[in-house]
């Protein structure tokens, strides 16, 4: 377990960084790569309860209004609320 939640918090680290950081393209890629760790994440013979709890370690709450504020400044609103409805 402790393997596979440090791999996809690297992951998701950089899905972060893409997506409160970067430009157009890089909050795009960001959010596919967000989209693959849940892909990922729910795949995985992991009761559900355990999903949920390691999907919740992935996700910084604090980061959430600078994604959505690098998403409106790219004109990517919709893409955000998306992306944040992935994430909870």
């Amino acid at each position: 377990y402790r393997e596979i939640r440090t791999r996809l918090k690297s992951k998701a680290d950089r899905a972060m960084s893409l997506l409160t950081e970067g430009d157009q393209e890089d909050f795009l890629r960001g959010s596919k790569l967000w989209e693959e760790i849940n892909d990922e994440l729910w795949a995985m013979p992991l009761s559900n309860e355990l999903k949920i709890s390691l999907q919740n370690s992935l996700v910084n709450a604090g980061q959430i209004p600078d994604i959505m504020r690098n998403a409106h400044k790219l004109n990517l609103g919709y893409s955000a609320g998306l992306l944040q409805q992935q994430m909870y």
